[in-house]
């Protein structure tokens, strides 16, 4: 073999296997105490303000003034649209965190 060729074999006595590679140790994540705490103590916070927030976007698309554009029409759908998924997401999650009700346990197919 030319010096190129060696240059760009795998030697057959390298040791690739996944024990010589080295992983790090610590791990930065979030921890379950930070999951509790966002969860029981910040999701109602931002439920209530989104749901507020979103409610008050409504009162003021219902206006005489404001009712026949288009705009009105699209900002009170995102409001809608946005007052549900905050409904049906947070509470779920809240639940969940706070160790009162579970419900991934009401569907079979949720493992």
């Amino acid at each position: 073999m030319t010096n190129r060729q060696t240059m760009y074999s795998i030697n057959a006595t390298d040791d690739v296997s996944p024990q010589n590679q080295t992983t790090p140790t610590t791990t930065s994540g979030p921890s379950d105490v930070d999951y509790y705490w966002v969860w029981v103590y910040v999701s109602p916070c931002i439920l209530l303000i989104g749901v507020l927030g979103n409610v008050l976007t409504l009162a003021v698309m219902s206006r005489r003034r404001l009712r026949g554009s288009s705009t009105c029409v699209y900002l009170s759908a995102m409001a809608v649209a946005d007052s549900l998924a905050l409904l049906f997401r947070i509470p779920p999650e809240f639940f969940e965190a706070a160790r009162i009700f579970t419900f991934k346990n009401l569907s079979r197919l949720a493992s």
